[in-house]
């Protein structure tokens, strides 16, 4: 093979890669605003996380809906960051069995990454569901929530502070604990905003997707061509 054909063999190569990457990089999170507040969270991984101010006997409260799959639990999480901890307020969907059709609910924080903290529930109006290989859980939440996080009272109180919505999925065990998800099952809006006033984006616009662990298509092609563009140098 001459040196033309080796170009246009590794041409084809170089081609092929870029386009395999850039379409197993076309799942990025999304969000879209809904008009009268709140929104909704379409992951990477499948799932969604929707979210609507309402009120509720006199009270302000924020719906919550997740949606993710069925393997064991999803969870969504209010956070000043786009990590665990250091105090973030979270909320479980899961199986009371790795088989079970019961679906449970559970209020907790988390201060790290590791084994949620469960507290006494703070939710209402709770309905789940499980089909088509997804669990659906409903659920309401105060505007303003306080926990008692390691003797010290923390506050999210989504109608003065912007937070990340940090989501995760995962198994249970055979008791219906919670296993520790793999990196791979875990999302974040990769920057605050508020849950309940759309002042900063408008009705039907897409907010800044969130990063995920994957490399961009972008990145793994400016590096093919330098590798691609050394084999050429080298060839003469």
């Amino acid at each position: 093979m001459n040196n033309a054909m080796k170009v246009s063999f590794l041409a084809v190569v170089l081609c092929c890669f870029i386009k395999s990457t850039q379409a197993q990089n076309t799942a990025v999170d999304d969000i879209e605003a809904r008009l009268h507040g709140g929104g909704v969270w379409t992951t990477s991984l499948n799932a969604t996380v929707e979210w609507e101010p309402v009120m509720m006997n006199g009270n302000m409260m924020l719906n919550f809906t997740l949606t993710g799959s069925d393997t064991g639990y999803v969870a969504v999480a209010i956070s000043l960051d786009q990590l665990m901890g250091t105090a973030d307020d979270c909320y479980f969907c899961s199986r009371t069995a790795p088989n079970s059709t019961n679906i449970t609910v559970t209020s907790a924080y988390i201060t790290q990454r590791g084994r949620p903290t469960t507290v006494e529930l703070l939710v209402a109006n709770v309905s789940t569901s499980i089909a088509d290989g997804m669990i659906t859980c409903s659920f309401y939440r105060p505007i303003s929530v306080d926990k008692n996080v390691s003797g010290i009272v923390t506050t999210w109180n989504v109608s003065d502070t912007a937070y990340n919505l940090l989501y995760a999925e995962g198994e249970v065990g055979a008791d219906g604990m919670l296993m520790r998800h793999p990196n791979t099952a875990r999302t974040n809006t990769n920057g605050m905003f508020s849950l309940v006033d759309n002042t900063g984006y408008l009705s039907g616009t897409t907010m800044a997707p969130a990063t995920t662990t994957t490399c961009s298509a972008a990145f793994l092609s400016s590096n093919v061509v330098y590798i691609f563009a050394a084999l050429i140098f080298s060839m003469f």
